[in-house]
Order: structure tokens, then sequence, then C-alpha cells
């Protein structure tokens, strides 16, 4: 009965022209590769040390099923629900600052390196 309801709801999202969201989870492994590329840090500020909360795994893209490397960065619980809400915050700029900020990272055996 639940999975009628869910397909039903589908449907009528789709005829509103709206996808229903749907999220392909961040695995663990891939969690802890862009955690510790980043240093465990969140990157939302330059060079500025954020404590503002536990760290997560932001799409840099908006788009919560493109879990590419190059499109996931480390940013801190507070960072990033300010930088999601849409309300609040410039999207475009934000894509555009991380998107220039993983330009400078260079993988090296499997380390991120800064270029300079």
């Amino acid at each position: 009965m639940i999975n009628s309801r869910i397909k039903k709801l589908k449907e009528e999202m789709n005829l509103l022209g709206k996808e229903p969201k749907t999220r392909r989870k961040i695995n663990k492994k891939l969690k802890d590769f862009i955690l510790k590329r980043d240093n465990y840090k969140c990157q939302a500020q330059r060079g500025s040390k954020c404590n503002k909360g536990k760290l997560e795994v932001h799409h840099i893209d908006y788009n919560p099923n493109n879990n590419k490397i190059n499109n996931l960065i480390t940013l801190c619980n507070f960072h990033n629900s300010s930088i999601s809400n849409h309300k609040f915050s410039n999207k475009e700029w934000w894509i555009g600052y991380f998107k220039e900020k993983m330009e400078n990272v260079i993988y090296v055996g499997g380390k991120k390196n800064e270029s300079k």
C-alpha cells in the first residue's frame, strides 16, 4: 500500500513538471576520502579555521546524485546548511568559488596537493 502511494505521488509530481528529489548516498569510503583530502577542515572560509560543527560533504553543483570526487567538498554543518539554503545564499557564487578551489587540487598517489 505504501509503495502504491509513493508511485502515485511520483506520477503526480511528474505531471506538475517536478521530479521528486532522490539522493544517491555518499558511501563511507568516499566520504572518508573527501574529508581526508580536505584535511578534515571546512572549506568555506579562506585560510580561516572554522569550528562551527560536525563536518559534512557538500555537492558543489547542488546535484545530490553527482558524487564525483571533484564535485564533493568538506563543509561544517553550519556552512553546509547556510550555503544549501537558497534563500540566504548566492548559489552561483558558491559554485564558482568551490570549482575554482577544486581546480587547484592535484592528486598525487591518492593525496591532495594544492598547486601554488
